[in-house]
């Protein structure tokens, strides 16, 4: 287990650097017109392989950990490659339209990390995190050296490509040698019942997804390009920690799903969370250290950045944080529960930042708040959900052990 964690840590690390310096050095040096740009594809993006995804792969993870059968695997490849090529049918009709380069742009890229994801949900279910370590380091390698090639053009098309569509269409094809032996008949009773799952994890990512990205357009409505590209910045540091979650959630999530982990034995181990609150204290220190040397680095092209990044960064890191902790709703099967709670998110972040959202600083704090303030919401429902649990369960153990 120790191992594998330090696989997937290890190869999440290569891609969230490679990630971080591509994006880091192109806030840099790009002009500012062009980096906001660039922050708005990666933005669409992000939200657009979100609504793409379906749900389908945290619904294959779910199904195969709890019945190990490779029907999950061979439709969750089916319904992956569908999408896929869907969106390069768009792609190809709209450039012969006419359509602006920006959407054609965002749907290439949204397409591509949605094949992407799926590559990954296909060594999570399996468990082979091996394979899954292998893909993200050549994919680190991949980039960095394309995304320069982008930066020293200083177009943000070409940037975003380099990222996104190139390294991941390049790995999915070199991984389909392996996952091809696992393609069955596509059948539809399969899709039916992972798509039935999937669907308020589907809702509840997007919205989730959503929620992060909504202050990007609002900033773009209502400010100028430089406060995009100030955005912009913030989240490519919030990325790596995005990234980060991520990769310990495709450890933790076959585990709570199967019942390995539960919030309260966690909780309840004192020694545990005391080294967790720990690394809570240490971290929350270095941003503030980072933030003085944001306003160094970044301070003369965006001026005032390192206040909104100890708050952007500071309270994003605890919300996932909690995330983690919020797992146990897959183990509860209750994903209608983070459905509503994010959708509830949803609409007040909206809500906040239409009524108060006036300008750089208080959106930054009002989105963040909110994110936070969500997560604990579900955080306590779940909480009460599974005391709920325990205390139906228990008559029936009294019941079995009487007999």
């Amino acid at each position: 287990m120790i191992r594998d964690t330090l696989r997937v840590l290890g190869s999440n690390i290569a891609v969230n650097l490679s990630s971080f310096l591509a994006l880091a050095l192109a806030g840099r040096v790009m002009p500012i017109e062009q980096f906001a740009t660039l922050s708005l594809i990666v933005s669409m993006s992000q939200l657009g392989s979100s609504a793409l995804d379906l749900g389908t792969s945290v619904g294959t993870v779910k199904k195969y950990a709890e019945k190990k059968e490779r029907r999950f695997l061979s439709t969750l490849i089916w319904l992956k490659t569908a999408v896929y090529a869907l969106c390069l049918a768009l792609v190809i009709i709209g450039y012969l339209s006419g359509v602006p380069p920006f959407w054609l742009v965002v749907i290439a890229c949204a397409a591509s990390i949605d094949l992407w994801s799926g590559a990954r949900a296909f060594d999570q279910a399996r468990m082979d995190f091996a394979s899954f370590a292998q893909a993200n380091v050549l994919f680190a390698i991949l980039r960095i050296p394309l995304a320069v090639l982008g930066i020293v053009t200083g177009n943000a098309f070409a940037v975003a490509a380099a990222l996104y569509i190139g390294p991941l269409v390049a790995i999915a094809s070199y991984k389909w040698r392996k996952t091809a032996e696992f393609v069955d008949r596509f059948d539809r009773g399969t899709a039916s019942e992972v798509l039935h799952y999937a669907l308020p994890v589907y809702i509840s990512a997007t919205l989730y997804t959503c929620a992060i990205y909504l202050p990007q357009f609002v900033i773009s409505h209502r400010l100028d390009a430089a406060a995009v590209a100030t955005f912009g910045v913030l989240l490519i540091f919030v990325g790596p920690l995005v990234l980060l979650n991520a990769s310990v959630r495709i450890h933790l999530l076959p585990l709570f799903a199967g019942n390995a982990i539960r919030r309260a034995d966690v909780i309840a181990n004192k020694r545990l969370l005391t080294l967790i609150l720990g690394g809570v204290a240490l971290a929350l220190a270095g941003l503030a250290v980072a933030s003085i040397m944001i306003e160094r680095i970044y301070g003369v092209k965006y001026p005032g950045i390192g206040l909104p990044f100890a708050i952007f960064i500071g309270l994003n890191f605890l919300c996932l944080l909690l995330g983690e902790f919020n797992l146990e709703v897959h183990r509860l099967g209750r994903i209608k529960v983070e459905a509503w709670v994010n959708a509830g998110r949803l609409a007040a972040l909206a809500i906040v930042l239409w009524l108060f959202g006036n300008d750089f600083l208080s959106i930054v704090i009002l989105s963040s708040l909110t994110m936070l303030a969500g997560e604990i919401v579900l955080f306590l429902i779940i909480g009460e959900l599974a005391r709920r649990d325990a205390v139906e369960a228990t008559p029936q153990v009294v019941s079995k052990q009487a007999s």
